[in-house]
């Protein structure tokens, strides 16, 4: 993460706010593919990170994969990140990285109960969201195996409220603070409870057949909310898997 200004670097740093991604990857594959299947632009910054640029901002960085497998990583921006994280700790959750300086800023590494990882982030100084639109994260949700045990932690640690959504496949439930929905919370049949960024696209079919080209993969079926839109899980030629989403 950077504060450099770049005409189209725009970074959201508001509290409760899905800010940013961290894609852990193999960089010369996730370059060619990011670019090809999301028209992503990648720039290296004042601190020699490799960032990607979307239509709208910047989306996240890039890395090479550290103590695990290739992946995403949501970062949530946090008022004060100490307290956030010892928060976390103490609500049951588990600290994977401690608070940790950054030149624009400090970060933690957190799991929800059931084990979902992912960041939280203070800024050194405010910022705006991102335009949304193509190749924006769209949304982010945690995918659980431990619904109330993490809605609880969720709002106990980051003050969240929810609202639940009925759709075909079950409750969703949104989190929101300020009178924002900020994610969701849903529950998953699959062995580990995980956060999902999902990345806007035009035409998802289209979409897909580039991330088949480049090397990627469709994991399951679309699936489709008629207020929502149509979704699909996809990885990066490595494994790191991410959502595409067409909005209704």
């Amino acid at each position: 993460m950077a504060i450099e200004r770049h005409e189209d670097f725009i970074m959201s740093i508001q509290s409760n706010h899905f800010c940013w991604q961290g894609i852990s990857t193999d960089m010369a594959k996730a370059k060619a593919f990011y670019t090809n299947v999301l028209g992503w632009d990648v720039i290296t910054d004042e601190h020699d990170t490799q960032v990607f640029i979307g239509k709208g901002g910047a989306v996240g960085h890039l890395q090479a994969p550290e103590n695990g497998p290739p992946s995403w990583c949501s970062f949530l921006s946090v008022d004060d990140l100490d307290a956030s994280t010892a928060l976390a700790a103490e609500h049951g959750g588990t600290v994977i990285v401690p608070p940790t300086d950054l030149p624009a800023g400090r970060f933690s590494v957190v799991t929800t109960p059931s084990g979902a990882a992912f960041g939280l982030y203070q800024a050194v100084e405010q910022d705006t969201l991102a335009e949304p639109g193509p190749g924006s994260i769209h949304w982010v949700e945690l995918q659980t195996t431990a619904l109330d045990q993490d809605l609880a932690w969720l709002t106990s640690v980051f003050g969240f409220t929810t609202r639940v959504q009925e759709f075909a496949s079950g409750p969703y439930h949104v989190l929101e603070a300020g009178g924002t929905s900020r994610g969701g919370v849903a529950s998953t049949p699959a062995e580990r409870s995980a956060f999902v960024a999902w990345v806007q696209v035009d035409d998802l079919d289209a979409t897909l057949a580039k991330v088949g080209k480049h090397g990627g993969s469709t994991i399951g079926a679309t699936v489709g909310e008629p207020s929502v839109g149509q979704m699909a899980m996809v990885s990066d030629p490595s494994g790191a898997t991410f959502g595409l989403i067409q909005p209704a």
